[in-house]
């Protein structure tokens, strides 16, 4: 009923410089040479490495210089001084990778990632064993969706430096993306034993644990992803998605609605939240967060299915109708689908065409729980006692096995539900 969402952590640019001016740069202003090579605020950055650059300096000096003041221009943010400042250096010096490593960050900050990969071959062949300019160029191939270029070149990255965090946990991002769960929780892994508080693989890692039927597991990773990110929004989302799995809506809600208030039009948010509010009977406020997402995306399968449940629960047997028959004309061979309608005529007193809707849920997908319940009430009703009562004794089993804390919550309502419906016809 519910769907893990996750996102690929963001990966920052690593800027590759030279680690010091040469001597000749040094003896004509030590002080300046300094504070030009130094990390700190760009501004005094760029005034320093601007006085160094004087006509009488040697070739060496002024490609370094220039070189560290387009990096400076890069960290303020003027991307067109900072290529200015690349382009002069390679003019003077073709032959080098710190400046076309450093120049391949401002074309991926543009989202030229062609370009940004093309500069980074280009530092490679010149200089084979810098990590980051591998690592930079995974970012730019995973940009570009070559999932394998990108995979490799991380690879290589961590190989040069094993401590490398960023790149093991992008090259776990992408383990992650192949369903490839123990390279990627390695990776994960790895990366917080270098750094415990890299927040991308920390909640990478609790989705890594959903997946693998982790919940409790997961969650404690969730809760600490947002301990070092409270606007974690993914991490919010997948953090109510847990306590809900877990048997505890009410939690799952306030994670829910904490999520909206960093995104109140997000499809995935408003889904989850509707979806809460149903279990909880809130039943209004859900089918208000299901028309909101059926207004962003009017073919949501999802939304369909739960506005048509909570519309029935609710006494709107034909506004449910409506909403099943499109959920079933959109993906025809769906079990929800059958079992939702089969629930609509059950509550309007169709109870023999219930029975076969609830027997095309159950053929397509045989351990279907809430089909069994619904097929064990529409017997009951049709006088088949024993087909209602073997059917809902392999609900029951189903549910025991599971260990699923909600299923009960929705045979109370399920029960609750039928005492008001109408009638058999």
């Amino acid at each position: 009923m519910t769907r893990l969402r996750r996102r690929l952590s963001a990966a920052a640019f690593a800027i590759c410089l030279p680690a010091s001016l040469p001597t000749q740069a040094q003896a004509q202003d030590g002080a300046d040479a300094a504070l030009c090579r130094m990390a700190g605020p760009p501004a005094p950055r760029i005034e320093a490495c601007t006085r160094l650059l004087r006509p009488d300096m040697g070739r060496d000096a002024e490609v370094d210089a220039l070189t560290l003041r387009g990096s400076a221009h890069l960290d303020a943010g003027e991307l067109d001084r900072a290529i200015a400042d690349f382009d002069r250096a390679l003019t003077i010096d073709p032959r080098f990778a710190p400046a076309y490593a450093a120049r391949s960050s401002v074309h991926a900050l543009r989202d030229e990632h062609d370009r940004a990969i093309a500069d980074l071959d280009r530092a490679i062949r010149l200089d084979p064993g810098r990590a980051a300019v591998f690592y930079n160029r995974g970012v730019s191939e995973e940009r570009l969706g070559r999932l394998d270029r990108a995979f490799a070149d991380y690879g290589e990255a961590i190989r040069l430096d094993p401590r490398y965090v960023r790149a093991l946990s992008n090259r776990g991002n992408i383990a992650l993306q192949r369903d490839d769960l123990v390279r990627a929780l390695a990776d994960f892994e790895a990366a917080l034993r270098v750094d415990p508080g890299h927040v991308p693989a920390v909640y990478n890692r609790g989705v890594v644990r959903a997946r693998q039927g982790q919940p409790a597991a997961a969650l404690a990773d969730f809760d600490a992803a947002l301990r070092l990110d409270p606007r974690h929004r993914q991490a919010l989302v997948n953090r109510g998605i847990m306590r809900f799995e877990l048997g505890d809506p009410e939690a799952a809600l306030a994670d829910f609605d904490a999520a909206a208030a960093l995104a109140p039009a997000s499809v995935i948010v408003l889904q989850n939240r509707a979806l809460a509010r149903e279990w909880l009977g809130r039943l209004d406020e859900a089918l208000a967060d299901y028309d909101a997402v059926l207004r962003l995306e009017p073919r949501n399968l999802q939304a369909l299915h739960g506005r048509a449940l909570s519309r029935a629960l609710s006494g709107e047997l034909a506004g449910a109708a409506e909403d099943a028959d499109q959920v079933l004309a959109l993906m025809p061979d769906s079990p929800a689908g059958f079992q939702l309608r089969g629930l609509v005529r059950l509550l309007g007193g169709a109870c023999a065409l219930a029975r076969e809707d609830y027997d095309r849920a159950i053929a397509l997908h045989p351990p279907y729980w809430q089909a069994l319940s619904g097929r064990a009430a529409a017997r009951r009703r049709l006088g088949d006692a024993q087909g209602a009562g073997a059917d809902a004794a392999l609900a029951e089993r189903i549910v025991a096995e599971q260990g699923n804390a909600l299923a009960r919550l929705f045979l109370a309502r399920l029960g609750r539900a039928l005492a008001t419906g109408r009638p058999c016809r």
